[in-house]
């Protein structure tokens, strides 16, 4: 991921925010820090998922956080439905996300 942020920087050099998963984004962080880029000042950074790696860093990265547990229960549920030949209502299960405010923003 390393490589993907230094090339995004070379190439856009006027980049002033990301948005991405959250190992990705942490790799913009690395890369923006050994560049001398300013974080949250002059690079602002959202990663998405909120995984613990997010809170891992000397500086916490903002995240958009996944409940991952209901997740879980409503992928095995459905699965399960499926298996036990009962009917699957629904295949698609829109699950709310907060948002966690770290260093990376203002």
């Amino acid at each position: 991921f390393e490589d993907f942020a230094r090339q995004n920087f070379q190439k856009h050099q006027d980049i002033d925010a990301v948005y991405g998963a959250d190992l990705p984004a942490l790799a913009f962080l690395k890369v923006a820090q050994e560049q001398g880029i300013r974080v949250p000042e002059d690079l602002k950074i959202i990663g998405y998922d909120g995984t613990t790696v997010t809170q891992m860093n000397v500086m916490v990265l903002t995240a958009v956080v996944q409940d991952i547990q209901k997740l879980a229960e409503e992928a095995v549920r459905l699965l399960l439905d499926k298996i036990s030949g009962r009917p699957v209502k629904k295949t698609q299960e829109v699950v709310d996300v907060t948002l966690r405010k770290g260093k990376t923003t203002i």
